[in-house]
């Protein structure tokens, strides 16, 4: 039983680990977006 429980956990754990990084992926690419249409506005300045 403790076994079971344990190893539930870790695929908890992994699952929570993935979606963690997707999340970050999301979070850094629509930074980066916004990023590019800064510099896009600034080059379009000058």
């Amino acid at each position: 039983m403790f076994i079971m429980a344990m190893a539930n956990f870790a695929l908890l754990f992994n699952l929570a680990a993935i979606l963690f990084k997707l999340f970050a992926v999301i979070l850094f690419f629509k930074y980066f977006q916004k990023l590019i249409r800064i510099l896009e506005e600034i080059r379009d300045k000058k």
